[in-house]
């Protein structure tokens, strides 16, 4: 069993086809910060969030509202799907989570 669940709240047939895109906080911190730029410059709906097993028990404001550790997005004009990774998951989730 996987110990990780995607929560999407639109309908999953209106995202096939879409792009999927995600960057993570490392070194630089550049995939983190693409991703955010994207996701606040064209106005991106949050669809959804990611849910791990030994997921931290925080949520924050960010400019587009409440925020998760990891915010799905959705852009209906370009069909882009973002994951937006605030915190990086526990090293021991990182098979689910790249699953």
């Amino acid at each position: 069993m996987s110990n990780v669940k995607i929560v999407i709240k639109k309908d999953l047939s209106e995202l096939k086809g879409s792009t999927f895109i995600t960057g993570f906080r490392t070194i630089g911190e550049v995939g983190y910060l693409a991703i955010r730029h994207l996701a606040l410059k064209r106005k991106m709906e949050r669809i959804g969030y990611v849910v791990t097993k030994y997921y931290r028990d925080v949520t924050f404001l960010d400019d587009y509202g409440i925020a998760t550790p990891f915010d799905i997005f959705y852009d209906k004009d370009k069909h882009l799907v973002l994951l937006l990774n605030h915190i990086l998951p526990f090293q021991r989730e990182w098979n689910d989570f790249a699953s």
